[in-house]
């Protein structure tokens, strides 16, 4: 679904206050679509089918599902290739195939040049060139402490998730009843599948306050998820039956009438049960690889980490699938740059119109490892360390984290983005990283120079006002 614009739609908790509809709303400006181009809303399920439709008829590329990376054992020449032809190294790869019911796996091996682990937050890849030196101790580029995992808490680390599924065309009771009458729902509106909405609840303590958000959706009679994100020790994990969950709902959201069913229903009858079952998932520490690459002496067969492999954090800042594309991306054109090298060193991969033909190894000057160093020096190192430094700071106080010290922290991150937003528009100062980010133009390592230079200065600027204050209050007591 196209952006045009960025608005929310509240729906008050208490059935006493009228439900107007009118959303918060800004349009989306010439300089938004010249700054950060076309935007759309696009459910994961959706992306993934695109893609596969995208590769399915492509005889090169075979799909598996229900399938995982085992073994990666590099090949020595005589192994892969005998000792006639010697041409290139490689690596005999397992793939483990779960069987059925998953309880058994059936053992595929394939030979093969480059390995790109893309198997996300606990990438097995990504573990063996940390947990298996020995098998990559010939290779000259090779350092295992480059694939250590660093782990950074964020306050946003730590919550748990699961999906709510709300029915697509719900009804929206208009409230503002009389006090001796709290249960009339007959004056009400019907949703829109294409606009966003925040239902609060009535729910302020710590371990019971909830609130439901819904995105626009194209299909206007397709479920719409909601993310319910709360502490760890919230109430909603607690309850294991489907009776007592919808009781929990009934009572967070007064306003709705959990016991309609059908069309009018906010929630399916038969999705709290299954809701109250699902274990959801937990939100993980901000985490990285400074090693993005891994190649052998010839430089003809090589390894590398995207995606979650190379760098996860939570969901706060909606970059998680972007910046995976974004590795694919520069991958993609760090190994058709490398792949049109000629003797000279020159690029001459061009077609008569211009366009870069795909990576080919039957180029003679083709060196597979050159143009993963290109890889490591645009996303491996700097880069992703900027990006992971954004996602502990950059919006990690957006979900109901009631407790008091959440609630102090998010406090002062919102004095912060004032104080940065406010310095911006009167003196030109860098926008708040959060808000930098959105700019496609920029790099990570950009944005966060430049903010951590602000943050330096706000720091000596308070740390001069304090020595002052300090200083004057002195004089005050000398006088006195």
């Amino acid at each position: 679904m196209g952006i045009t614009k960025f608005e929310v739609t509240d729906v008050p908790a208490d059935l006493k206050d009228v439900y107007t509809g009118i959303p918060t709303s800004r349009e989306q400006t010439e300089e938004d679509k010249k700054r950060f181009g076309n935007s759309y809303w696009i459910p994961r399920h959706m992306l993934i089918k695109c893609m596969l439709e995208e590769v399915k008829d492509d005889a090169n590329i075979e799909v598996m599902f229900n399938a995982r990376c085992g073994d990666i054992n590099a090949l020595s020449v005589d192994e892969e290739h005998g000792p006639v032809t010697g041409e290139r190294e490689g690596f005999q790869v397992d793939i483990l195939r779960e069987n059925g019911d998953g309880s058994a796996h059936d053992i595929i091996t394939r030979n093969a040049n480059l390995v790109v682990g893309a198997d996300g937050l606990r990438s097995t890849v990504r573990e063996q060139l940390y947990n298996n030196p020995a098998r990559f101790a010939n290779w000259s580029n090779y350092d295992q402490k480059n694939f250590f995992l660093r782990t950074y808490h964020s306050p946003s680390s730590g919550l748990r998730i699961k999906t709510l599924q709300i029915e697509s065309n719900f009804t929206i009771p208009i409230g503002g009843v009389d006090d001796d009458d709290t249960t009339n729902r007959s004056t009400s509106t019907k949703s829109v599948s294409s606009n966003s909405y925040r239902l609060q609840s009535v729910n302020r303590g710590s371990t019971n306050q909830v609130r439901i958000s819904l995105i626009p959706v194209k299909d206007s009679n397709a479920l719409r998820p909601a993310a319910i994100c709360t502490l760890p020790n919230h109430d909603i994990w607690k309850i294991q039956t489907g009776s007592e969950m919808k009781t929990f709902f009934s009572n967070a959201f007064p306003r709705f009438d959990f016991g309609l069913g059908g069309d009018d229903s906010l929630v399916a009858e038969g999705e709290w049960e299954e809701f109250a079952k699902a274990q959801g998932t937990v939100f993980p520490p901000c985490q990285y690889t400074r090693g993005a690459v891994a190649y052998d002496e010839r430089r003809d067969a090589g390894i590398v980490l995207v995606g979650d492999a190379l760098h996860a954090f939570p969901p706060d800042l909606g970059q998680g699938v972007n910046a995976a594309l974004r590795d694919v991306a520069v991958l993609d054109e760090s190994l058709r740059t490398e792949s049109g090298r000629n003797d000279s060193g020159d690029d001459g991969n061009d077609s008569t119109d211009g366009v870069k033909q795909h990576p080919s190894t039957s180029n003679p000057y083709f060196k597979l490892g050159l143009a993963l160093d290109k890889f490591q020096t645009r996303q491996g190192g700097g880069e992703t360390k900027a990006l992971i430094k954004l996602a502990r700071f950059g919006a990690p106080f957006q979900y109901c984290q009631s407790s008091r010290s959440m609630i102090f922290r998010k406090y002062l991150w919102t004095f912060n983005i004032v104080v940065r937003v406010l310095l911006n528009k009167v003196i030109g100062t860098p926008k708040p990283a959060v808000i930098a980010m959105m700019d496609p133009s920029l790099k990570f390592q950009t944005i966060m120079r430049r903010s951590d230079r602000l943050t330096a200065a706000l720091w000596s600027i308070t740390a001069v006002v304090v020595g002052l204050l300090v200083k004057g209050l002195r004089m005050r007591f000398v006088v006195g």
